[in-house]
């Protein structure tokens, strides 16, 4: 209970402490971000060669036998991922078109604040940020679901066809 008590006075005294009057304001020589070029492109590179290595051993995990298909059970799942047992099997294939159009986009649409001046400046600091995190969560993605065998809700649902699962 102390070990809490000293962490809630800790976070408030965090976010509430008087900033100083720099921090508001925002310089207009320079860049406002601190990349080190040198170091965190051929890092980020590195981190997207690590996700296509992630991608190969990821789609060389074995497929579910045909007899475990037959003995997944919808009430064994947590409560959470049980709405997606249920799910209408015919639509699955626009559902799957419609995440990739926003993850596609998503991947787009950030280029589009080359076309403000006063951020075109940041273009390569902001293209290193950008490609930086997205290798980051596609790492992390990677290697959640590299190592933690799980079975998808979806495939619980008796009306996939069993040569989709």
């Amino acid at each position: 209970m102390k070990q809490y008590l000293i962490s809630v006075i800790f976070l408030i005294l965090f976010f509430f402490r008087k900033k100083p009057k720099c921090f508001w304001s925002v310089s207009k020589v320079g860049s406002v971000y601190k990349i080190n070029r040198k170091l965190e492109g051929p890092l980020t590179v590195g981190l997207f060669g690590a996700s296509f290595l992630g991608f190969d051993y990821l789609r060389s995990k074995p497929n579910l036998k045909h007899d475990e298909i037959l003995h997944l059970n919808a009430d064994d799942i947590w409560w959470f991922d049980r709405p997606a047992t249920r799910q209408d099997v015919s639509f699955r294939h626009k559902a799957h078109d419609i995440s990739d159009f926003f993850l596609n986009s998503s991947i787009i649409l950030p280029g589009f604040l080359a076309l403000d001046n006063t951020i075109r400046k940041d273009w390569l600091d902001l293209l290193i940020l950008y490609a930086e995190s997205h290798a980051i969560n596609t790492d992390f993605y990677l290697l959640t679901s590299s190592f933690i065998y799980r079975t998808r809700p979806f495939n619980y649902n008796p009306e996939v066809p069993l040569e989709e699962n």
